[in-house]
């Protein structure tokens, strides 16, 4: 996702950053995201529909590629996507989310996007109390780290921590390295690439402090953040113990 019209709120300190996003009523058809006025740039657009196996699209040159897609299409829009829209596709109008910094005020939603974003997994741990006790005390991070918010329609709907070099942290990381934490979007709003844009803010807080590298730490069951990491360029460093029975890892990226 794309930022657009970036800007440091007078009213507000610390970050601000108002972001497009859009999703289609029709599951079948392409979304694009952004600005259709000056059309779509290379990461605006989502994995092809007919194609649900695979990666996420980069490049509007890989979407041309795909001849399912192309052939499926009529052509209205070719020229501007490389690919096109159904005549008929119905697009939602693009909403404004807003990144910006964590407040105290925040720590009851917080925790409550945070626990219903692990709850999917709750299966997956040998002792889901523990680890639903855990998660939903997100805010406590706000001690050691920052947290970022993201927010439609003034309504939190993700968040995630970014940690700079020489604060605390597990024993598994370099502590001199910056690390990510608990990325958590709302269930009812994952598709629209807040996700990556929380962890493209904390990787620029890295570069802000001048860090070499960023890392993070994952697990296999998370089936969407993993393989965005790993497109967006984090290598797999080492594993890490498991928590509750689930395999974790550490990822780095260099910066």
């Amino acid at each position: 996702m794309s930022v657009h019209h970036a800007a440091h709120d007078a009213s507000t300190a610390g970050l601000r950053r108002t972001l497009a996003v859009g999703r289609a009523f029709t599951s079948g058809d392409l979304v694009a995201y952004g600005s259709f006025a000056t059309g779509p740039s290379p990461r605006q657009v989502q994995p092809c529909p007919l194609c649900p196996d695979s990666d996420q699209i980069q490049q509007r040159s890989e979407m041309s590629r795909c001849a399912q897609f192309r052939n499926s299409q009529p052509d209205k829009n070719a020229a501007i996507f490389g690919a096109s829209f159904r005549d008929d596709t119905p697009l939602i109008p693009m909403m404004p989310a807003t990144i910006r910094d964590y407040r105290e005020i925040d720590a009851p939603a917080l925790n409550g996007v945070a626990l219903a974003a692990f709850a999917q997994f709750k299966d997956q741990y040998s002792d889901w109390p523990s680890m639903a006790a855990s998660v939903s005390r997100m805010s406590d991070l706000a001690s050691t780290g920052e947290i970022i918010l993201a927010e439609i329609n003034g309504r939190l709907v993700g968040g995630v921590v970014y940690v700079p070099g020489g604060k605390p942290k597990a024993a598994y990381f370099d502590q001199s390295w910056p690390i990510i934490r608990m990325l958590v979007v709302d269930p009812a709003s994952r598709g629209m690439r807040l996700g990556r844009a929380l962890t493209e803010e904390c990787i620029r807080r890295a570069g802000r402090d001048q860090a070499p590298l960023i890392a993070l730490h994952t697990t296999p069951i998370m089936a969407v953040a993993l393989p965005m990491y790993l497109r967006m360029g984090f290598k797999l460093l080492h594993d890490a113990p498991p928590i509750y029975g689930v395999p974790y890892a550490v990822y780095t990226m260099t910066l």
